[in-house]
């Protein structure tokens, strides 16, 4: 009762209000039209739309034009100007009145090879690579250099005035034991040690011993490590007889650079006599084992 006893007088003066309220006062109404959310939406905040990859624009060739710096027929009576040429890979002949040549080069950003400046020409055109005075020694290859090592010396497979560039011959490491004797190692260029890539296939040697080998090595190969099937041959003399054997055994290759030319990697064979001779003083079977971190040439 004591509850109820408050409670009654509390609901008196909600409900009396009205009798109270002066003539003429408006009256609060609601309107029923379409109400404004504004901000209190109860849609969840979609927050910065993703709008993918913002587009960077032209950016340079991660590879240069293979004839970047050949010759391209064109002039101009400026200092340098563009001429378009659709036999040049960038697809623009450079006039260039200081070297008093024009060359094939291409449009540029803001890089270019080492040796050359990414500049507007004399003729507003561009910006485009544009060789820098050649000087031969400074490691850049510039304008009407075959190559350049970083010094004018000779006999280092680039010629000392850099005008031609020879191909450094095969060589590299290698390490071969034989009838369960202790390995011999030979280091150096072919003839010591050599490798030559012939229609995807590569066959090496060295100078400790008659042993040739061959494997496969197709533009494909690799990437390292990887097994590759190599094969061996080798003639060796004993006691006046021609002894012949043969094996072959898959090849651990643990590097293959294409770029270089390089290769490394080791095997392990059992070598079988092989022939009629094979019972005048041969042995009938011996295990090989070799090394090899080499540099081929292709041919």
């Amino acid at each position: 009762m004591r509850r109820l006893a408050l409670l009654l007088p509390l609901l008196a003066l909600a409900c009396g209000g009205s009798r109270d309220r002066p003539v003429g006062t408006p009256t609060m109404t609601t309107d029923a039209g379409v109400a404004d959310t504004g901000t209190s939406s109860t849609a969840p905040d979609a927050g910065f739309v993703d709008a993918g990859p913002v587009d960077a624009g032209p950016t340079d060739p991660a590879e240069e034009p293979s004839d970047l710096g050949s010759f391209c027929p064109g002039g101009c009576n400026l200092a340098t100007c563009v001429l378009e040429d659709e036999d040049c890979e960038g697809g623009v002949c450079i006039w260039h009145g200081a070297l008093g040549a024009s060359y094939c080069s291409r449009p540029c950003v803001t890089t270019c090879r080492p040796g050359y400046s990414c500049v507007v020409t004399d003729d507003g055109e561009g910006p485009v690579c544009l060789s820098d005075t050649p000087v031969c020694g400074n490691g850049n290859i510039e304008y009407s250099e075959a190559c350049d090592d970083g010094n004018t010396e000779a006999g280092d497979f680039c010629a000392a005035d850099c005008s031609m560039q020879t191909v450094p011959p095969s060589g590299g490491t290698m390490s071969q034991s034989f009838h369960g004797n202790p390995p011999q190692t030979a280091t150096g260029n072919d003839p010591v040690v050599f490798a030559r890539r012939i229609a995807g296939r590569l066959y090496f040697g060295a100078s400790i011993s008659e042993m040739t080998y061959g494997m496969p090595l197709p533009d494909d190969a690799g990437p390292a490590p990887y097994t590759a099937l190599v094969e061996a041959g080798l003639i060796e003399a004993v006691n006046g007889n021609l002894c012949t054997y043969q094996g072959s055994t898959l090849a651990q290759i643990t590097r293959l650079d294409f770029g270089a030319k390089e290769i490394e990697g080791a095997a392990s064979l059992r070598m079988v006599c092989m022939g009629g001779n094979c019972e005048f003083g041969c042995n009938p079977e011996f295990e090989h084992a070799m090394q090899f971190d080499l540099r081929w040439v292709d041919e």
